[in-house]
């Protein structure tokens, strides 16, 4: 084999090789949803977006329940809080006696390896409402135009109150234009707070229609959505250049090699 194929085999396997570990921020051009709930609902405080700022009036980036369309805010800042919901309330949004559901548009030409949503998870105990009636989502559904995925999402801890949801893609998915990805975000079963609740007050029509009889948490708490995209490692770049220089050397080599002699 020549030194100019075994560079050639060598670059290639380089570049095969290098879907590596690390990841890249992918750009959130918009999303949109309606806003999430606070006080008016009976909240400790405004779980709302209102940082939002689209092409609705910007005034429902504070009113509860709002369409939010045409741009962005707290949920593509790049905070995800590792404390307490009610310690940042403001980096929050949250949504009561509801399933929402939300809609990403991203810079065209992207490529998707992973999506992450970050929720408040917050303490229970028995006997107790410090909970907040707040809990993970039961299901998420994912939908790339309309068409739900066969993909169910991977929990873990980002603290003892935080809990990341991720979708993880073996084939990266190209983002077009027109490209719409839908989360719906329906909540999980009852836990101890709501329980408490119920036994402090039975006589809350509100709570046994909309959570207790239908066996949901009240609230669902989404601080942050991510989407990154797989990039090389700096090794995988810098093997990639020693490999087009040294094909550069051959050629170059070849290039300049004496005339033969003439007698």
């Amino acid at each position: 084999m020549s030194l100019r194929s075994g560079l050639l085999i060598a670059l290639s396997t380089t570049l095969l090789g290098s879907t590596a570990a690390s990841a890249g921020p992918v750009t959130v051009t918009s999303y949109e949803m309606n806003n999430g709930n606070g006080t008016v609902s009976l909240g400790t405080y405004n779980y709302l977006d209102g940082a939002y700022v689209g092409t609705t009036p910007a005034v429902n980036s504070i009113t509860e329940a709002a369409p939010l369309k045409g741009g962005t805010g707290i949920l593509t800042n790049g905070i995800a809080p590792t404390t307490d919901y009610t310690l940042g309330p403001q980096q929050y949004v949250g949504w009561k006696y509801t399933d929402p559901v939300l809609n990403f548009f991203l810079k065209p030409g992207s490529q998707i390896s992973q999506i992450s949503l970050y929720f408040a998870n917050p303490l229970q105990a028995v006997n107790s409402l410090q909970g907040g009636l707040v809990g993970l989502p039961g299901q998420i559904n994912f939908s790339i135009d309309g068409v739900t995925q066969a993909l169910t999402p991977t929990f873990s801890a980002l603290s003892s109150v935080v809990e990341k949801a991720t979708f993880t893609f073996d084939t990266p998915i190209s983002y077009d234009q027109d490209t719409d990805f839908q989360f719906q975000l329906f909540r999980g079963g009852l836990l101890a707070d709501s329980i408490f609740y119920h036994s402090l007050y039975p006589g809350d029509e509100l709570f046994n229609a909309n959570s207790f009889n239908v066996n949901k948490q009240a609230w669902i708490m989404l601080s942050e959505v991510e989407f990154t995209a797989a990039v090389p490692e700096p090794s995988t770049w810098i093997m990639m250049l020693l490999g087009f220089a040294g094909l550069g050397f051959v050629m170059y080599r070849r290039n300049v090699r004496p005339a033969p002699a003439v007698a």
